[in-house]
């Protein structure tokens, strides 16, 4: 039973697995690219077709980041209108 779950682990996930196993103390090493064994390249364009797009940090996508972009500009242009007012003002004051 252990086997089929196995196979059902992309390939990424297998390795990282091994990186693990080798950084533990395993004694195993990796196999170098074209060796027999080792994962061919096609092998790596399948996983890429597969695999899982991660989701951003933040959450809920593009429209938080705009949300979050529109906040932060706001927030700049009340710092440089406050800026110039005390220049002015300094400005006067000479």
């Amino acid at each position: 039973m252990a086997s089929r779950r196995k196979s059902k682990r992309g390939l990424y996930a297998n390795i990282q697995a091994k990186r693990k196993r080798i950084a533990a103390g395993s004694g195993e090493k990796m196999r170098k690219k074209g060796d027999k064994g080792a994962p061919a390249s096609d092998a790596f364009k399948k996983s890429e077709k597969t695999a899982k797009k991660k989701a951003r940090k933040g959450g809920a996508g593009k429209k938080a980041s705009k949300a979050a972009k529109k906040q932060v500009k706001k927030s700049e242009r009340t710092k440089k209108t406050k800026k110039t007012k005390k220049t002015k003002k300094a400005k006067k004051a000479k």
